[in-house]
């Protein structure tokens, strides 16, 4: 899988979202997403994720059913071309979790099919 930084357009909803939640200005959070980059995740990594939904204790096939009903359109078609765009993760200075800004569902249908993740990787 090619992993590729996430497009500011395609993402101004979570980054909007995100500075509200965590109470961090949004220009900083763009700022921070312009000086990005990307990041291969291990599997404790993953574990550690804040704001990151994904059960894999169930049965795969039936994870991956659940996940592919939000963006199943998208994701398909990034796996079958081998290019997708990379979650975001933002890393707080004195936090001890990194936080998924936006890509949640494409972190968990590559965890479940076992494809090694990448993502875009923000520092503030």
């Amino acid at each position: 899988m090619k992993w590729f930084k996430p497009l500011a357009t395609h993402e101004h909803d979570e980054i909007q979202r995100t500075s509200k939640e965590l109470e961090i200005a949004a220009s900083r959070l763009i700022e921070a997403f312009n000086q990005g980059n990307i990041v291969t995740l291990s599997a404790k990594t993953c574990e550690l994720i804040d704001n990151f939904d994904c059960e894999i204790s169930r049965s795969w096939w039936l994870t991956l059913c659940l996940l592919m009903r939000k963006r199943w359109k998208d994701v398909l078609y990034s796996l079958w071309v081998g290019e997708m765009e990379a979650p975001i993760i933002l890393e707080q200075h004195g936090k001890s979790f990194p936080y998924l800004i936006s890509g949640n569902t494409r972190l968990c249908v590559c965890r479940v099919l076992g494809i090694q993740i990448r993502a875009w990787w923000i520092k503030i």
